[in-house]
């Protein structure tokens, strides 16, 4: 049987790769200025496929080690994320009115921008926190 220790290396990983697609995602709109630099469906099939793959291997592990990986330090450090990545999203709606008011960047890059970036905040915090809770 898998254990604990599985369930959470494989959800980090799986944030990890959300993650880093939400957040290429949305740094290749800004440079191409392009809304749909690659498939949208990349960063959004890729956070299908990461709830499949969690919602598997929480199926494999058993409930009783899919509980032991929701402790209190994947509650601590999914908080911590949830806390910045707000105010991260917030703060993206004067950063990105500027531009938009100058005619720097136009309406859909920016949308498209600002929604992948709320993602990957979110999921590379997450990733980050535990990496570091495990040193």
């Amino acid at each position: 049987m898998l254990s604990a220790e599985t369930f959470s290396n494989t959800r980090i990983i799986m944030f990890g790769l959300t993650g880093l697609a939400c957040l290429l995602y949305a740094i290749m709109a800004l440079l191409t200025g392009n809304p749909e630099p690659f498939s949208a469906w990349i960063p959004g099939g890729l956070g299908v496929m990461s709830g499949v793959v969690l919602w598997a291997t929480g199926a494999a592990v058993g409930d009783a080690n899919t509980e032991r990986a929701m402790d209190e330090s994947y509650y601590a450090d999914s908080g911590r994320a949830q806390q910045i990545a707000f105010w991260v999203a917030i703060f993206m709606y004067p950063a990105f009115s500027v531009p938009l008011s100058l005619d720097l960047i136009e309406l859909p890059v920016v949308f498209a921008s600002m929604g992948t970036l709320t993602g990957a905040t979110f999921l590379l915090l997450f990733v980050w926190f535990d990496l570091r809770g495990r040193m």
